[in-house]
């Protein structure tokens, strides 16, 4: 299971969500604790957020571990989505955790 990190504010929590959609959109995280969806605009943000929130429910997670915000680099809104929660679902799907593709 991943190790979140503690924030002693809402501005360090920004902070770090900020730099991880950085980090996963320049493929700099091998295996970055979470899975980010980039949609081009609000609407599909908040309704995937909307649905991976209640899939997380579905599945045992916490929804609000799923969260939603603006890609500062490019404009992006981006729905981060927890990797256990993602596997989950795959394995699911798949029967284990492997993609198939």
């Amino acid at each position: 299971m991943t190790d979140f990190p503690v924030f002693g504010s809402g501005d360090e929590f920004l902070r770090y969500m900020e730099q991880l959609v950085a980090d996963i959109r320049e493929g700099r995280v091998e295996d970055p604790p979470y899975h980010a969806v980039f949609l081009a605009n609000r609407e599909e943000a908040e309704e995937s957020l909307s649905y991976h929130r209640a899939e997380a429910v579905r599945l045992g997670f916490n929804p609000d571990r799923v969260v939603m915000l603006r890609d500062p680099a490019l404009g992006d809104w981006v729905v981060l989505i927890p990797r256990e929660q993602d596997d989950a679902a795959f394995e699911e799907l798949w029967g284990d955790d492997s993609i198939p593709f």
